[in-house]
């Protein structure tokens, strides 16, 4: 959550690398909630960026009608790649550093006293960046984001993500 907080902070500022001008994109949450099993499908517009701060460097993609919902992306280097590259997702980089191959994913929203944290795991898929011009993209396919370990209040065990994002 560290990570999505500090983040969060550093949106408004982006630095001067590929990705200052920012871009928009779009993701479809689900999974079933906790209690009952009911489906729970959250519809969200983000505003992306590429920021670099002294706890390191990633996307960081803050909800367009609320600033405490933040979907991150930590990358492994302080630019972003001159060309399409495939990167491994894996889980908490809190562990150790990335390598020049991984990212982690996350989706954090914080609402009065509580913190939800879904995190990315180890071999649940690849992430590719499309680079065409000076113009990025991603999409996400059915990535699955677990509850993190320490802030478990989240409405459900995990989300199920999907969609797409596209910055300069």
């Amino acid at each position: 959550m560290a990570i999505g907080t500090a983040l969060l902070y550093s949106c408004d500022k982006p630095n001067t690398n590929p990705g200052e001008e920012g871009g928009t994109g779009h993701l479809t949450l689900t999974g079933p909630q906790k209690v009952t099993g009911t489906i729970i499908t959250l519809e969200k517009d983000f505003n992306i960026h590429f920021i670099v701060a002294p706890y390191g460097q990633g996307l960081d993609a803050v909800d367009q009608t609320n600033n405490l919902i933040i979907f991150s992306i930590k990358m492994p280097e302080n630019t972003l790649p001159s060309s399409t590259t495939t990167y491994t997702i894996v889980d908490d980089p809190l562990a150790g550093d990335l390598s020049s191959s991984e990212v982690y994913i996350s989706y954090s929203e914080v609402s009065g006293s509580t913190i939800i944290d879904y995190q990315s795991q180890n071999g649940s898929g690849n992430f590719v960046l499309v680079k065409s011009g000076s113009v990025y993209s991603f999409s996400i396919i059915n990535l699955t984001l677990m509850e993190g370990p320490v802030y478990t209040d989240g409405p459900v065990d995990y989300y199920t993500v999907n969609g797409s994002f596209e910055f300069k």
